[in-house]
């Protein structure tokens, strides 16, 4: 699966080249957090938690590069906006885009409903994880957008999981040695 996606990662236009590589390492770093936290909490579905993380975002490479084809003789583009809108809108494209692509409803929840600080009682345990995963991602270096780092023991998602601090900074140092081989 992850060699399968990372074509769809890649531009000829500079202003989006380094973009779309920044959002596949994210994507490649969570979907191992994603898995690496899933077997942390002995959970049963590790493999598919992987996929999620690799394609919960893929709205966002999408709409990239769309954008890249349709801006490719522009000679100035201001990426801080096209970043913004990016990120308002790509839950709703990868839900699209995933739902179009027939994959099962939890899924597509999961992969979509990551999004967020603040989680109920009833909120799926891998939305969850995957939310903690993406987070972790870019803590440890692989974020697209150049978020500011959050306090993860002291996120929601972690909390309702249950995983400390030394098990976050475990998960994300293996992640990183994985990311660096």
């Amino acid at each position: 699966s992850a060699i399968a996606q990372k074509s769809l990662y890649a531009s000829n236009n500079r202003h989006f080249k380094q973009l779309l590589e920044k959002l596949w390492a994210h994507s490649l770093a969570c979907a191992y957090g994603a898995s690496a936290i899933a077997k942390h909490l002995d959970m049963d579905d590790s493999e598919m938690l992987f996929l999620v993380g690799l394609v919960h975002d893929i709205g966002q490479t999408f709409l990239v590069s769309a954008l890249s084809d349709k801006l490719s003789t522009a000679k100035d583009v201001d990426m801080d906006e096209v970043k913004a809108g990016i990120a308002e809108t790509h839950s709703g494209f990868t839900r699209a885009l995933l739902n179009r692509w027939n994959f099962e409803t939890r899924f597509v929840k999961l992969a979509t409903l990551h999004v967020g600080t603040d989680f109920g009682d009833q909120t799926d345990k891998g939305v969850l994880v995957v939310n903690l995963a993406s987070h972790l991602a870019e803590n440890i270096g692989f974020s697209p957008f150049d978020e500011a780092e959050v306090e993860l023991p002291t996120l929601d998602s972690a909390v309702r999981l249950g995983v400390d601090t030394d098990a976050l900074v475990d998960i994300g140092e293996e992640i990183r040695n994985i990311m660096q081989k």
